[in-house]
């Protein structure tokens, strides 16, 4: 039998630590001078084998904390680069500019029938009319597809439209 000072230098811990394993119940406490050193090995071999293959739950709990913190670090530094690629974009830009594209859009279309009306008043026939606002519709979505984004204001038109 042995004191809990040599039970502790028997497994290669300081005497505070071995008093934390008793704590925790990872070795059962004994009286003075009454440590059987076969038996604290054996319960601090498991303990460590528990910690080496991921059964204890505080180094588990540890464990998947620093995964966490590490994928949220490649995540982020992942983002970083496609963002310096040019490969992402600020949500509030692309919003904006979508918003602008449609209300281009918008527009455009409603500015048809004021483009149109004088003109589809001369014709007669049914098949040329259709013709007229077909062919203006082509044109008003040519004009559109040629619009750069990027040159769109937060106003929705490019200076010098319509």
């Amino acid at each position: 039998m042995a004191s809990l000072v040599e039970a502790a230098i028997h497994c290669d811990l300081s005497e505070r630590r071995f008093r934390e394993m008793l704590d925790e119940g990872l070795i059962t406490r004994a009286a003075k001078q009454a440590y059987d050193l076969d038996a604290v090995r054996v319960q601090y071999i498991r303990h460590l084998r528990e910690v080496a293959a991921g059964r204890n739950n505080e180094t588990s709990a540890l464990s998947a904390e620093k995964a966490r913190h590490a994928k949220e670090q490649a995540d982020s530094l992942s983002m970083k680069n496609a963002q310096a690629r040019g490969e992402l974009l600020p949500a509030g830009e692309v919003s904006a500019a979508v918003t602008a594209s449609f209300a281009r859009v918008r527009a455009k279309l409603l500015a048809i029938p004021s483009k149109l009306a004088p003109v589809l008043i001369s014709i007669a026939g049914v098949a040329e009319v259709k013709e007229t606002i077909a062919n203006a519709i082509h044109e008003t979505l040519a004009e559109l597809a040629s619009t750069s984004v990027a040159g769109i204001s937060e106003a929705g038109s490019k200076p010098g439209d319509d």
